[in-house]
């Protein structure tokens, strides 16, 4: 029984002294700010779309249907918007039930905030608010005119 105590504890203070070596080798990513703000050019050039939930309304009619029944169909739209009161980068987000055409989900238009966090080594993206329906709508149909929106608007 001894033996087999100092067999372990030799191998945990094995273990031990090892670690530092193992800390020391993780990556570590600090990004340039010419890195940083190549991703944000991604994001900016990725977000903005759309998505649409009926491929998984139509996997579940033809595989098999959730306990709880079909989902709805969501349409989730995403637009770069020129808000410069909320940001110098700003994402407007909604969600339409039934498509794109369909009603507006109650509480879904969204304005995301995203800048670049040198101190951080990324590019960061936030919700900046909740947008009032008017306020949203304008800024998604006619984003010539978001920026003109007071802050307290949005």
């Amino acid at each position: 029984m001894l033996r087999t105590n100092s067999c372990r504890a030799a191998l945990l203070l094995g273990a031990l002294l090892l670690l530092p070596n193992f800390a020391a080798a993780a990556p570590s990513y600090q990004l340039t700010r010419m890195e940083l703000e190549s991703v944000m050019k991604d994001l900016k050039a990725w977000l903005p779309g759309e998505w649409n939930s009926f491929p998984q309304i139509e996997l579940e009619r033809s595989v098999k249907m959730p306990e709880e029944g079909e989902h709805e169909h969501w349409h989730r739209t995403f637009a770069l918007i020129k808000a410069p009161q909320v940001g110098e980068v700003v994402f407007y987000g909604q969600i339409n039930i039934g498509g794109r055409d369909g009603a507006l989900v109650p509480g879904s238009q969204v304005l995301y905030r995203a800048w670049i966090d040198e101190t951080r080594s990324a590019a960061r993206r936030r919700l900046a608010c909740a947008a009032s329906r008017d306020s949203a709508i304008a800024a998604f149909v006619r984003p010539w005119k978001a920026s003109s929106l007071p802050a307290r608007a949005l």
